[in-house]
């Protein structure tokens, strides 16, 4: 009798012993299909950010261009500030994404606006920054978030300088309509609980999709989130909040065009979830595996206790 519960318990060992290995190998293969659907999706994420932000630089540099354009008229090179006020409306009618074309001096003072009569004091300028850099750099600038009170709604610009003799003699600047890069976005098809924001340099969104609860008008600062310090490098995968209190990742891509940024917030939760999903089969192959070891021991041992009686 002894002999046969020594045989049972020796099977038993040695089932444990042939199943270990099994088991430990289907536990890193889960672990790693899991990481692997886990890059996956956030690289997938990621490639979605870069799209977007290749998509509005191109919009952005075509603006760019068609001011350019437009400034090469002679006009602007005799300096008839009514024939260019004249061309810019016409124009701004032919730019559905346009909001206004303004015209500013090498000092920075607003000439006029478009879409207000010829010769009326004009408002002050928005976003000065931007015009500074264009005046100081002679290069085009894209503005960040502002309100102005021509237009007296939240918008970002373009600035472009118009040179004669090698400096810069005026500045043109566009505000540009915020659903034009809202439908930018939305061409990213996201899956329904992603979502996807643009800012601009200094964090304030410029659009978002689904939109977030914030009031265009003052231009808050992005709410994607509360602990993370803005990135410096080009792009990135870090871990975030949301301002709803969701852990998201929150993979991103900066311009160096513009220094805007395109960031893909994807729910933590969702993101683990997925994962795990592609490792399930391996999970149920060890749980299938430690059943039949289970069984395998129970079956000796209830034969080992038949022998005994």
């Amino acid at each position: 009798m002894q002999s046969s519960a020594k045989g049972a318990s020796q099977v038993d060992i040695l089932t444990i012993v042939a199943v270990l290995p099994f088991v430990a190998v289907c536990i890193v293969a889960a672990f790693l299909e899991a990481e692997q659907s886990r890059s996956n999706l956030l690289n997938d994420a990621l490639g979605r950010a870069r799209t977007a932000m290749s998509a509005v630089d191109f919009e952005l540099r075509g603006h760019v261009l068609t001011v350019q354009a437009m400034a090469t008229s002679r006009s602007f090179e005799k300096g008839d500030l009514r024939a260019i006020y004249e061309e810019s409306k016409r124009v701004l009618a032919s730019q559905p994404a346009w909001m206004n074309v303004g015209l500013q001096s090498s000092s920075g003072s607003q000439l006029f606006n478009a879409i207000e009569p010829f010769g009326r004091l004009p408002a002050p300028q928005a976003d000065q920054e931007s015009l500074e850099r264009a005046l100081e750099l002679g290069t085009p600038q894209i503005g960040n978030v502002a309100v102005g009170p021509a237009i007296d709604k939240a918008a970002t610009r373009v600035r472009v300088p118009v040179h004669a003799d090698g400096k810069v003699r005026y500045v043109v600047s566009v505000p540009l309509k915020p659903q034009l890069f809202e439908e930018i976005l939305r061409n990213q098809h996201l899956p329904g609980d992603w979502q996807i924001s643009l800012v601009d340099g200094r964090k304030r969104t410029v659009a978002s999709v689904p939109p977030q609860a914030t009031d265009a008008r003052l231009a808050e600062p992005e709410p994607v989130s509360r602990r993370r310090v803005a990135p410096l490098a080009a792009e990135g995968m870090p871990q975030s909040v949301r301002a709803d209190g969701v852990e998201v990742y929150a993979p991103y891509v900066r311009s160096s065009f513009s220094g805007w940024q395109v960031s893909v917030l994807v729910p933590k939760d969702s993101v683990e979830s997925a994962a795990w999903k592609g490792a399930r089969p391996i999970v149920l192959g060890v749980m299938a595996a430690l059943t039949i070891a289970a069984f395998v021991i129970w079956l000796g041992a209830w034969r080992s206790d038949r022998r005994k009686e």
